[in-house]
């Protein structure tokens, strides 16, 4: 008897307790809604107002949300104008108002098309957890879309996750060809998706309009199959690769790096892809990158190689005179990568450091003659490594930022600076400098550099747990479409295991990317279908001398052998 009576003491308290719980009032979230900024030739000031206004009426009426007053928003954005804020931007706002959330945006007016884009930005964990994109075709269909973004936003601030998961459904697989247009939609098919977007492309990725961009991500033809080109294989394995001409003749030349050797391939008519010249390189070398371009302006491109012997930076740079290709800088001690810049190929230097190995500045190093130099520091935050950063004007010529891949392999984008890394980012957010970080991984190499750290002992004690190092893969920029934008064209090499294991790079399959910059971040634009292969080095350059540019690719098989592939690209 008396082991039922504790038994229904228990379960009472544990009631009790759960109703009392129940009864705390839940905690209230402080939200604040920014004024959208407006691209439009027309005076939209009334649009811009009113749906200011409507947000903050919606998100104010939907309990469990205090929403900051609007004459405080507009103290703290006093003096901005009506310039597109960043993410650094919204966070600051959001720091100083002492906000946990904050709802900004913009809308985009060509024509009768309307584009609304509105994001959530969750202040504690700098992200934007909440986002829509919609296409309209009219002033008239904003409002819905206001609305609808509201309720999301109040359900997910409110904790309903649930709710906004159910509005927001994703395939399984993102589709691979544009979606019909509205008007050939079944009845049955328009009905499932009352509320939602009616032609938005959806991947875990990334959300586009098939009327900004038709082909979106995984467009099985952004690679043209027909201009398709392959060399021979070859039983060594290319660490990496560029394009130019490195012998004065006209046309472009091949030039490809193993561990010891260079290897210098031309294409050309009847003969396929020749083998030129190689030039051996020693036992102990390990060569980590190659770069083509015309550094020392003498009119002819070097062939510029970052090398290591042993743990030492030794790296050389060669030029080919009276018939031969010789070595005309050596015993260099800068990492060194050649980056496109508006004034021609700009080549970036980066000493090895003691305690890591990329906590030294990146220069520009420049060349008079034989003699190559360290010029202006870069504008680069301090940290990163030279090998897969690059600066571009991603909007239009206005503003020219850094690109730049991070050790966790996430793709960021910086305001132009000299701060080290650890004065950005303070605390797993970004300072006014990071605009924008991808939540996924890109890149990816096995190019192992070797680095032992200062005090480790050399490398015959080096510590089992230290982590190993990498070059990561270049980024490229280049304004395909020819309207003023650079794109991102990025690499990602995919893994087998992953990227959990920090000191494991196993890479059989890789992916293509192009970005284009809105305003607020990069967004996904096209996407090449799977390669079967590990790519180590890429470039968009004139391979085979027929004056168009490809897509050429190093690329690694799992057969342990490389091949050089092209693709022309369907733009």
């Amino acid at each position: 008897m008396r082991k039922y009576v504790i038994s229904f003491v228990l379960l009472l308290s544990i009631v009790v307790t759960t109703m009392l719980r129940a009864e705390e009032p839940a905690e209230i979230k402080k939200l604040g809604v920014l004024p959208f900024t407006i691209h439009s030739s027309e005076n939209l000031d009334y649009i811009r107002n009113g749906v200011w206004d409507m947000l903050i009426s919606r998100l104010s009426s939907a309990g469990g949300v205090t929403v900051a007053d609007k004459a405080a928003i507009e103290a703290v954005l006093q003096g901005r104008g009506k310039e597109e804020m960043t993410a650094a931007d919204v966070y600051e706002v959001g720091r100083r108002l002492d906000l946990d959330y904050v709802v900004w945006g913009s809308i985009t007016k060509i024509g009768s098309s309307v584009s609304l884009d509105g994001r959530l930005f969750d202040i504690s964990a700098s992200q934007t957890p909440i986002s829509v994109y919609e296409q309209t075709r009219g002033m008239d269909d904003v409002i819905p879309k206001i609305n609808d973004f509201a309720r999301k936003v109040s359900a997910y601030v409110k904790g309903e996750e649930a709710a906004v998961a159910s509005t927001t459904p994703r395939p399984a697989t993102p589709p691979v060809t544009s979606p019909r247009p509205v008007e050939q939609r079944e009845p049955e098919e328009e009905k499932a998706r009352i509320g939602e977007p009616t032609e938005v492309l959806r991947s875990e990725r990334g959300t586009l309009t098939s009327v900004i961009n038709p082909s979106f991500i995984m467009t099985p033809d952004i690679l043209d199959r027909e201009g398709f080109f392959m060399s021979p294989r070859y039983p060594r394995k290319f660490v990496g690769m560029d394009v130019g001409d490195v012998n004065g003749d006209g046309g472009n030349e091949v030039v490809v790096i193993d561990k010891n050797n260079i290897y210098i391939y031309r294409v050309e008519d009847n003969k396929g892809f020749v083998l030129k010249k190689t030039i051996s390189g020693r036992s102990y070398d390990t060569h980590i990158t190659v770069d083509v371009a015309d550094i020392n302006r003498n009119g002819t491109p070097e062939i510029i190689v970052t090398n290591m012997r042993l743990d030492r930076v030794n790296s050389f740079i060669m030029e080919y005179r009276d018939g031969e290709y010789n070595v005309i800088a050596e015993d260099l001690r800068w990492l060194l990568r050649v980056i496109e810049t508006s004034d021609g190929p700009c080549l970036l230097g980066q000493r090895l450091g003691m305690t890591k190995p990329f906590e030294n500045p990146i220069y520009e190093i420049v060349g008079e003659g034989d003699e190559y130099r360290e010029s202006r520091r870069m504008p680069i935050p301090q940290g990163l490594a030279v090998f897969s950063v690059t600066l571009a004007s991603l909007d239009g010529g206005l503003t020219e930022r850094v690109i730049a891949l991070d050790e966790y392999d996430h793709l960021n984008v910086y305001q132009k600076t000299s701060k080290p890394l650890h004065q950005i980012h303070v605390l797993g957010r970004g300072g006014t400098e990071l605009l924008w970080r991808s939540n996924e991984s890109y890149g990816g190499s096995d190019n192992l550099i070797p680095f032992v750290p200062v005090g480790s002992g050399g490398d015959d004690t080096r510590d089992a747990t230290m982590d190993n190092v990498y070059a990561n893969v270049r980024i490229l920029t280049h304004d395909l479409i020819g309207n003023g934008k650079e794109e991102v064209i990025l690499v990602n090499n995919l893994s087998p295991v992953g990227r959990l294991l920090r000191n494991v790079k196993v890479f059989n399959r890789a992916e293509l990317y192009g970005f284009e910059w809105d305003g607020m971040g990069l967004m996904e634009k096209w996407k090449t279908r799977t390669i079967q292969g590990y790519v180590t080095d890429y470039h968009f350059k004139d391979m085979n001398n027929d004056g168009r540019k490809q897509i050429v690719m190093a690329l690694v098989l799992s057969t342990a052998q490389s091949v050089i592939v092209a693709y022309d690209l369907n733009i």
